[in-house]
């Protein structure tokens, strides 16, 4: 069995110049899911605002953002791992060996979900203030439902990385971002109906969050498991080879995970932590408003990524320089853009949740800026982790995440949520300069902005070289 890991592998995938072309279609394709969840998930987050209390919708932004940061802590890197060794492997027709990968990557992270949702339990029931995850408490109920989140959150992210390694982008972008939120938020609006008009409790929201992913994710992996043929594949003996890259590299995947997790999820966390759940409710709504600057980049990635997996085993490196700048140029131009029209917009578009959210325009301006110094910077970090590199860009995560977790938890020390606001425009800022600067140093390549102009004055004949 060829190393899946090693740049000196024959050529296989998609030739340069097809993986060249393939990126805009697999982009736009994601791109489309993306603004079909965007459009479902600010009506879905409109509809929590309007049908709960301030509070109410601070405790469940809470639980959400921590689901999402703590399912990827707890999956111990499973995710980004199968989006780094499948492709490869599918190209190579080895479902066997994929299956084999599955299982162990499903048990360390379903394992993993479980210990940090205990973990996090025996916090909350500590008895401080603090501990509780908002001043003044939340109830027994409210954390059980709120933490069984993480371990269902992992399970539908673990499948949807495997659906991205088999180019199957809407299988694995629509049961949780689009039918998952439309299904809740029909029962939500139910409840809101049937109670007349009163506010809806955290914990009959969270419930249905819970029950929610319950549904989307075995409807999710009974289509997955069909579509691949891994349902139909025999178990083979282990490839000692790959699970050894396996072993190797999941360390370095994980704190890379973690780091590409960890700004956009902590930041409402700390808040919540910090200034309470109105004032949770209020970052909340502005950091995913800010958000949907980024479903143009994260489109791009969606679809870069096991491209550059499959163009680094052809072991050239201008397919990988091109594939990245013209990933960075087809993001960062609407991003910004958008981020312009946004920003003017701010205090309109936040009143849509409610009276109390136009104080939230400073911090929204601020996560915009965020957003673009991310944009411009490029998908350094993924180049590395798909393309051998993992080490490196490990190194780099951990200094980007102490940074983080320090300018975080000081600014909002000394400056509430807007000081949270401005510490991850800071943090941003930070670490996409740390991956840029690591990503030249190891592979020779840069992915900043102002690099992926200059390609586009290249002949197109260049990509084939």
């Amino acid at each position: 069995m060829t190393d899946v890991s090693s740049s000196l592998a024959q050529p296989g995938g998609l030739p340069a110049p097809a993986a060249d072309r393939a990126l805009p279609g697999r982009a736009n394709l994601a791109l489309a899911l993306k603004l079909a969840a965007a459009g479902v998930g600010y009506l879905f987050m409109i509809l929590l605002a309007r049908a709960m209390s301030l509070e109410g919708f601070g405790t469940v932004a809470f639980f959400l953002n921590l689901a999402l940061l703590m399912s990827v802590l707890g999956s111990f890197g499973q995710q980004m791992a199968l989006l780094r060794f499948v492709p490869p492997l599918a190209a190579a027709g080895d479902l066997g060996q994929i299956r084999l990968l599955l299982r162990r990557a499903a048990l360390r992270a379903g394992s993993g979900t479980l210990i940090v949702s205990a973990l996090l339990l025996v916090l909350f029931m500590s008895g401080t203030p603090a501990a509780r995850g908002v001043p003044g408490g939340i109830s027994l109920r409210d954390m059980l439902l709120g933490l069984a989140l993480v371990p269902l959150t992992g399970w539908l992210e673990l499948q949807a990385h495997l659906a991205r390694g088999f180019h199957l982008l809407a299988l694995a972008l629509a049961p949780r971002e689009i039918l998952w939120r439309i299904g809740v938020g029909a029962a939500v609006a139910t409840a809101w109906f049937m109670q007349g008009g009163t506010p809806v409790s955290s914990g009959i929201v969270l419930a249905l969050l819970a029950g929610g992913l319950i549904v989307a994710g075995a409807a999710q992996a009974r289509i997955l498991w069909r579509r691949t043929g891994l349902g139909a594949t025999a178990v083979p003996a282990p490839d000692p080879q790959v699970e050894r890259d396996w072993r190797t590299h999941e360390r370095a995947f994980w704190v890379s995970s973690v780091s590409n997790m960890f700004l956009a999820n902590a930041s409402v966390i700390v808040v919540g932590l910090s200034a309470g759940a109105g004032a949770a409710a209020l970052f909340f709504a502005a950091n995913r408003l800010a958000m949907v600057l980024g479903f143009v980049m994260i489109s791009n990635n969606l679809a870069l990524a096991p491209m550059l997996s499959q163009a680094w085993k052809d072991g050239r490196r201008e397919p990988l320089r091109r594939l990245a700048l013209r990933a960075t140029w087809r993001a960062f131009v609407p991003t910004a853009a958008l981020g312009v029209a946004l920003a003017v917009g701010a205090p309109s578009v936040l009143s849509l949740f409610g009276p109390e959210f136009p104080d939230a325009s400073g911090m929204l301006r601020l996560l915009i800026l965020a957003i673009l110094l991310d944009a411009g910077g490029g998908a350094s970090d993924i180049l590395l982790n798909m393309c051998g590199r993992q080490r490196a860009a490990m190194r780099a995560s951990l200094a980007s995440l102490l940074a983080a977790a320090v300018l975080l938890t000081g600014g909002t020390a000394l400056g509430g949520a807007f000081g949270c606001a401005l510490a991850v425009v800071v943090a941003s800022g930070l670490r996409k300069a740390l991956f840029w600067w690591v990503c030249l140093r190891q592979l020779g390549i840069r992915t900043d902005i102002l690099a992926a102009r200059d390609l586009r004055r290249e002949p197109r004949s260049a990509g084939a070289a």
